[in-house]
């Protein structure tokens, strides 16, 4: 089903997405779609969408059926062998030599890091009275702690904030051709910088996870690291860490601050603070969508799926399903089933960094509301807008009053 009739108007409703046009407010689009059209093919283009938390979760479940990335992409050197180019059986060894880095022992032991870099960026601003807080926190937080973590220099940091910030890989054959080749350039810069920095671990290896990646990665090769597979791979952890919590952080302290009653919840009550992570997640969604291609003629929801087809599952339609959660567009920080959202993504590709996300998530705002009160919008200075992106959701500014606590 290409179109929908609307009911409302008479006319055709057949959205493109997608597209600037429905970047900024997605929701509608995906309400109807997901009532009307399910599984929704996009005009003039080999694209289905599927906006339903039960498709999503079945496609993201049968790689068998629907792959992670077409075979005939043209990969460049490296790609092919990392984690989220392969399906299962040849994924699921790739990520547990990943995992080794991520298990929950590991993750606890980085809280130190976390909290250094938490009060470190609040003692940069905590007596000023003001900030814009995605560059004055979101950011750098998640950068910050992302340099620590694979163990690239601090002054490093600025430059590849730039590079990463202008890098939307799934998103990139939507935008127009000189942005594609920026976003490629790049990318590519990035990927050498990276490549310069595995070399130097198999050197001199240190106390971080891309050293500890690198090791794991050449003990299971027999002593022959694939440096152009290492590389690639440190770029998606290092891309993973940076977008989606900061990403997430700046949509938290925006809703929270539109929502007073659960700021008050959350800074009444601490233990609330990791499921208002997942609320936010869910509702705000910072990763929109994954494609994931039909290696067989199979059919989604009544509708035939030709082989070689591109799905868009859209994690940020599905984590507002109204057949999965109740009252799907409120903001509740007490929502009971909320780790049933998809914004970490489902199945074998789960994100790996989602435990970190989520730490940095319960210490940052533990922080802000143990050291900052009076937090509150500055009168008349924000538009609440998103950053003009096709495949991340976050506020592009929000600036902020407060008291010193």
């Amino acid at each position: 089903m290409s179109t929908v009739q609307s009911p409302a108007s008479g006319s055709d409703f057949a959205p493109v997405y997608p597209s600037f046009e429905h970047a900024e407010c997605p929701f509608p689009m995906f309400d109807r779609l997901r009532a009307e059209s399910p599984v929704y093919k996009v005009p003039g283009r080999e694209e289905f969408l599927v906006t339903r938390h039960e498709d999503l979760t079945f496609v993201t479940s049968h790689s068998e059926i629907f792959s992670s990335y077409p075979a005939d992409a043209p990969w460049s050197p490296g790609w092919s062998e990392t984690m989220i180019a392969k399906d299962p059986p040849d994924h699921t060894p790739l990520r547990k030599l990943i995992y080794r880095s991520f298990t929950p022992a590991k993750i606890r032991g980085l809280e130190p890091i976390v909290r250094e870099v938490v009060d470190g960026l609040i003692d940069g601003f905590i007596d000023h009275g003001e900030m814009e807080f995605v560059t004055a926190f979101a950011n750098p937080l998640s950068l910050l702690v992302t340099c620590r973590l694979l163990g690239l220099p601090r002054e490093d940091a600025s430059w590849l904030e730039h590079l990463v910030g202008t890098f939307e890989a799934q998103a990139v054959r939507y935008h127009p051709i000189e942005r594609q080749e920026r976003q490629e350039a790049n990318g590519a810069k990035l990927v050498e910088y990276l490549r310069a920095k595995v070399l130097e671990k198999l050197e001199r290896p240190g106390d971080d996870v891309l050293s500890e990646v690198i090791a794991n990665h050449t003990e299971a090769s027999g002593g022959a690291p694939n440096i152009e597979y290492l590389a690639v791979e440190a770029n998606v952890l290092l891309a993973g860490g940076i977008t989606t919590t900061a990403h997430m952080a700046a949509s938290a302290m925006s809703l929270l601050l539109r929502h007073p009653d659960q700021m008050e919840l959350v800074q009444n009550d601490f233990s609330l603070i990791p499921r208002m992570v997942e609320e936010v997640i869910r509702l705000e969604s910072p990763a929109q969508y994954q494609p994931r291609y039909a290696v067989v003629d199979t059919e989604l929801g009544g509708v035939k799926i030709p082989r070689g087809s591109c799905l868009l599952i859209l994690y940020s339609a599905a984590n507002r399903d109204p057949e999965r959660f109740s009252c799907p567009a409120d903001f509740d920080v007490r929502r009971t089933n909320v780790e049933k959202h998809v914004g970490f993504g489902h199945g074998p590709h789960f994100c790996i960094g989602a435990p970190i996300s989520r730490l940095e998530g319960r210490i940052s705002f533990e922080q802000l509301f143990t050291r900052l009160k009076d937090i509150r919008l500055a009168e008349g200075k924000n538009d609440f807008k998103h950053s003009p992106s096709l495949y991340f959701r976050a506020p592009s500014s929000l600036q902020l009053w407060f008291e010193r606590a």
